[in-house]
């Protein structure tokens, strides 16, 4: 079955609270990014050693995925990216943290 041009499937971002969302909106700002490759695909990305700080954005969400960098060259630590993909949930991921997050208010203006 394939889907209508435009469609977007329904996000399944949690309803975080505000401690979360202000926490995520931070996290993000400080060091992770909200990319647009010119072809219209976005992703919001969180990087970090420490599994539990990026298993605590999935939690916190319920979106994205997590996947795992191992070390090369003078990195000894192995880095987890946690990951949003698909648009509908960027767009709401955004707009939830947006009060919280300066990247997040940039990407909702950009879209206009």
């Amino acid at each position: 079955m394939t889907m209508p041009k435009g469609y977007r499937l329904p996000s399944r971002l949690r309803n975080m609270t505000e401690v979360e969302a202000a926490y995520l909106g931070a996290m993000i700002d400080g060091e992770g990014c909200i990319t647009n490759s010119g072809r219209g695909h976005r992703q919001i990305k969180f990087g970090n050693t420490d599994i539990e700080l990026i298993s605590a954005c999935l939690r916190a969400t319920g979106i994205g995925g997590i996947e795992l960098r191992l070390p090369r060259g003078l990195s000894k630590l192995p880095l987890w990216i946690w990951n949003v993909g698909r648009a509908q949930e960027i767009e709401d991921l955004c707009r939830r943290i947006a009060p919280y997050s300066m990247k997040a208010q940039r990407e909702l203006e950009d879209e206009k």
